[in-house]
């Protein structure tokens, strides 16, 4: 094992960190190579940097004149440079400031820098790298994201288990079959697929439940997927990640939180997702120890993520009207929910789909008593898309369809369902 690893992991021996670490992540490590020299001559302002393989004249990128028609948003500079691996600082400061905004009680909690990713999908699949191992017991809330199931069991053969998203209290008879001392959970609120946030007092109780199995020397990794956060329609919703809540809950616990622009800055294809550490009695020393490590398998898969995405961004976090732009974007989301919820109740009454609970996001779902797919099938005929999850789970992005279309998709829905079932 290089040096540099060595040195890592015996910062963050004694801690939980050093427990939940997979054999690749306690391997892994930023290199002293040639990203990591660039950025030390850059930083010593060399009077000649001949270090970065990039086309430079007088400092600045040699590039195409195109792009200059830009230069009132982005300098050109800022669209074709190299982003540092662990992403702008600049940006990471002020995503830091954003969610410590959305989320108080961060303010009193000791918490990393946000690294940046290429999207929130990269995030998770970063953190599998540090952390999962082959066997590893996963708890995924179900019904969940698909590129979960595609991430831990196909790509690294860990063995998940399903907590039903509805049933917090038998929760605890499932984790009893994960034998090992070692146990991660992922939670995703607002759930995708089914649009569903937990209430104040059930985030106490799901943060309970982690403790109580911290207090039994279980070693645990949280993994809280905030890709819909702030989109909240109702006040059931509480308005806090549940990172905000664990972030300091126990030493044997470590709660790592990722999250994306994607859909909090209404930037979706820009790819700029972030990862944020948290853990109890962890010090600064501990958490850039392991941003280094998280820092090592970014160079070993992408390198760093984009810079013009990352500049666009933090010119658009900057922006008197950002909040309000997007305020009204969730405002708008939340009148779809409230159109889809006042149709459904047209159909009160019939069993063959049932909604499932529902109070924020992008989306509701229905459990269906016949076949998911075929009502996906025969809907497209029909020229309404929605999608079908396994066997019974049907889910509508309601976010996607104008309000006006919101009845007539619903009926289609209904209707189509009914006619299947008899």
């Amino acid at each position: 094992m290089e040096e540099i690893a060595k040195t890592l992991n015996s910062i963050i021996e004694g801690t939980v960190i050093e427990e939940l670490l997979s054999s690749q992540g306690k391997r892994l490590y930023f290199p002293h190579g040639i990203v990591s020299q660039s950025q030390e001559a850059s930083k010593a302002k060399c009077t000649i940097n001949a270090t970065a393989g990039v086309a430079l004249k007088s400092g600045h990128y040699i590039t195409h004149p195109i792009f200059e028609e830009c230069d009132g948003l982005v300098s050109t500079d800022e669209m074709v440079s190299y982003a540092p691996t662990s992403g702008l600082l600049a940006l990471r400061k002020e995503w830091d400031a954003h969610i410590q905004k959305e989320n108080p009680i961060l303010k009193q909690r000791l918490h990393s820098l946000p690294v940046v990713t290429s999207g929130l999908t990269h995030a998770i699949s970063l953190i599998s790298q540090l952390f999962i191992d082959e066997n590893t017991d996963i708890a995924v809330i179900d019904p969940s994201w698909d590129n979960y199931h595609l991430i831990f069991e196909v790509v690294h053969q860990a063995k998940i288990h399903s907590l039903p998203l509805f049933d917090i209290h038998n929760w605890k008879n499932i984790c009893n079959s994960c034998k090992k001392e070692k146990i991660v959970f992922l939670f995703n609120f607002p759930n995708n697929p089914t649009g569903f946030t937990p209430s104040n007092e059930q985030m106490i109780e799901i943060s309970e439940f982690l403790l109580q199995l911290a207090e039994k020397g279980k070693k645990i990794l949280v993994i809280v997927d905030d890709a819909y956060f702030g989109l909240f329609h109702t006040d059931t919703c509480a308005r806090q990640s549940l990172f905000s809540y664990i972030s300091d809950l126990h030493e044997n616990l470590l709660a790592v939180k990722c999250d994306a622009a994607t859909k909090e800055s209404l930037v979706w294809g820009f790819r700029v997702g972030f990862i944020t550490y948290a853990g109890k009695n962890l010090t600064y020393q501990h958490y850039e120890s392991l941003i280094e490590k998280t820092k090592g398998a970014i160079r070993a898969t992408i390198s760093s993520a984009s810079m013009v995405s990352q500049s666009l961004l933090l010119k658009v976090l900057r922006d008197s009207s950002y909040s309000s732009t997007v305020e009204g974007v969730k405002s708008e989301m939340k009148k779809r929910y409230e159109k889809v919820i006042d149709r459904v109740k047209f159909y009160e009454g019939e069993k063959f789909l049932t909604p499932l609970p529902a109070n924020s996001g992008y989306f509701i779902s229905f459990y269906y008593k016949g076949d998911a797919l075929q009502l996906r099938a025969t809907l497209l005929k029909e020229g309404i898309g929605i999608i079908s999850l396994g066997e019974h789970i049907i889910r509508i992005a309601y976010s996607a369809v104008n309000i006006e279309a919101i009845d007539q998709l619903v009926d289609t829905l209904l209707e189509g369902a009914k006619k299947l079932w008899k």
